[in-house]
């Protein structure tokens, strides 16, 4: 299994764009990854699995 480290830009800065991130696990995992580990609250994120 691949690992990957995803970086987005504009997560959780400031009052808008919030995201929580046990809603972010949530929607990459139902989008087939596995492993799901965010990173703080930066919205950084390393997910196991996407080879597919």
């Amino acid at each position: 299994m691949t690992r990957w480290l995803a970086m987005p830009r504009g997560i959780n800065v400031g009052k808008s764009n919030r995201v929580p991130m046990a809603e972010l696990r949530t929607t990459l995992a139902g989008a087939g990854f596995e492993a799901v580990v965010t990173i703080g609250q930066s919205g950084n994120v390393i997910v196991t699995g996407g080879d597919s």
